[in-house]
């Protein structure tokens, strides 16, 4: 905090002055020049106490918004970033017609581990038993549910760039 001393004027104005003003001369609004003291002349005169106004500087509330919004956008950015390569992953549709063709075919033969698998198949996945055209639709509808899910997380990630912008901004002096 800078040391301000007040000096009176003639006229009866007192004016603040600084000690780095020290063996100077100022003027006053009615026109006079006021020779300020040295520094020894300085340290008789009163004192004022001057509050220092904010600075433009970083707060505690600007560091945790500007951390929140970093963490938030780079959370969005990654989720949308799954959520859209999940939407693009392409249609693979295992017919049934053709995976039952398959094991009539060879059904005597198979190897016990096959049979397990087969079994394992058809029994864990309710969708192994649908036909080709109801699977593709069951995946076509559930990437259009990624493709929501992509925008609800680009969405996210602009409130995060708004808590960024607000960690940025706030406290700035208007100019």
């Amino acid at each position: 905090m800078v040391a301000k001393y007040t000096i009176a004027c003639r006229c009866g104005q007192k004016m603040q002055v600084e000690a780095r003003q020290a063996g100077e001369q100022i003027g006053c609004a009615c026109g006079q020049q006021i020779d300020v003291p040295t520094l020894r002349g300085l340290a008789l005169l009163p004192q004022v106490e001057v509050q220092e106004t904010a600075r433009d500087g970083w707060t505690r509330v600007r560091g945790v918004c500007f951390v929140v919004g970093i963490v938030w956008i780079a959370l969005g950015l990654a989720v949308t970033w799954r959520f859209w390569s999940l939407a693009q992953q392409p249609v693979e549709v295992l017919k049934f017609d053709q995976v039952a063709h398959d094991l009539s075919g060879r059904i005597e033969r198979l190897t016990p581990s096959e049979s397990f698998t087969y079994w394992r198949m058809f029994r864990d996945q309710p969708s192994g038993m649908l036909t080709g055209a109801q699977r593709a639709d069951g995946i076509e509808s559930g990437n259009q549910s990624y493709l929501g899910r992509t925008w609800a997380a680009l969405a996210a990630t602009l409130i995060g760039v708004g808590i960024l912008g607000y960690g940025l901004l706030s406290g700035r002096k208007a100019t």
